[in-house]
Order: C-alpha cells, then sequence, then structure tokens
C-alpha cells in the first residue's frame, strides 16, 4: 500500500444506519458531530478522510470543525454509491483506499474488485473511538442487535420475499 491510508465514507449509511446517532438526532446535527469526531481522529493519526453524502449541500449550514476531512456531496441524479465507485476507479492509488459501508450487495464488491478494501460501519466506529462512554456503548450495543435482526431479512432471496408477500396478502 503506497500512501496514507485514505477511507472514503458513505456519510448517511454511517450516520443513519451504523449506529452513530439516536433516531431523535436531527440528521444535519448528526451530520456535524460525525465531522467533528473524524476531524478528531485525522488529528490523532496519519489518514486522508473523504466523506461523500448523497443529494445536495444543505443551504445555510455553516462547516464547523472539520477541517481535516473532505466532505463532499454527490449532487443531482448521481448516488453518493455512485461518486465512491467514481472515486475508487479515478484513484491511480487504490490499495491505499477503505471504502467505509455497509452496502455489501453493491458498493462493497464492486471496489473490492477495483482493488479497494471495504469496512463496515460500526468496525470505523470503533476504530475512530478510542473509549465511547457506557451510555454511547450501551446505544451502539441496541443498534447492533437490531441490525442482526434487520441483516436476517436483507439477506432473504427474492423468492423468500415474494413468498412473504404472498402470505401476508392471503392474510389480510
Amino acid at each position: 500500500m503506497e500512501g496514507i491510508p485514505h477511507y472514503i465514507i458513505d456519510g448517511y449509511n454511517v450516520i443513519l444506519g451504523g449506529g452513530f446517532s439516536s433516531e431523535r438526532e436531527d440528521v444535519d446535527d448528526a451530520r456535524e458531530s460525525f465531522l467533528v469526531l473524524l476531524d478528531s481522529y485525522s488529528s490523532k493519526k496519519r489518514v486522508e478522510l473523504t466523506v461523500v453524502w448523497d443529494g445536495n449541500e444543505p443551504a445555510g449550514r455553516r462547516k464547523r470543525g472539520a477541517r481535516r476531512v473532505r466532505s463532499i456531496y454527490a449532487r443531482g441524479i448521481q448516488s453518493a454509491d455512485e461518486r465512491i465507485v467514481k472515486m475508487v476507479e479515478d484513484s491511480s492509488q487504490r490499495g491505499r483506499i477503505t471504502v467505509v459501508s455497509d452496502d455489501r450487495r453493491h458498493i462493497t464488491s464492486i471496489v473490492k474488485s477495483l482493488g479497494a478494501q471495504v469496512m463496515g460501519t460500526r468496525e470505523f466506529l470503533s476504530l475512530i473511538r478510542h473509549a465511547p462512554s457506557k451510555r454511547l456503548q450501551k446505544h451502539v450495543n441496541h443498534r447492533k442487535d437490531e441490525d442482526e435482526k434487520k441483516e436476517a431479512v436483507d439477506d432473504l432471496s427474492v423468492e423468500d420475499w415474494m413468498q412473504l408477500f404472498r402470505s401476508r396478502s392471503r392474510n389480510n
């Protein structure tokens, strides 16, 4: 691996589904908190951090405290996943890139085939958090239990889904 590690992070994948924020937390606040956490991590480690967000940058939001983190928005019809894949494709140093995402079926398989590494959101969060508070750890453990239940559903085949829908429509 040449150069310093470069983490390309699917931002909303982390803050909305990765055990980072509570469901009651405002998305804008969660995004800012995540960027501050990343900035703190990058001040201690020699890494390059790029967060890719779906959509357009929210109007009127001031960036606070994330000087060492590159935060970009996919904009228009391009998704964050598509933007991340393009970034990996365009890189001349793919071996130093680690894509942070839990989207196992799409983005992770593509970027692996391009020579980048992949890390799940929980693994990444535990990497950047040295000693999470008990309250935070309790929240993360609760989200992990929920995700394990959700993961069992995510791994259903198309036929399994069809059977599930058929049985539900018969019951209604």
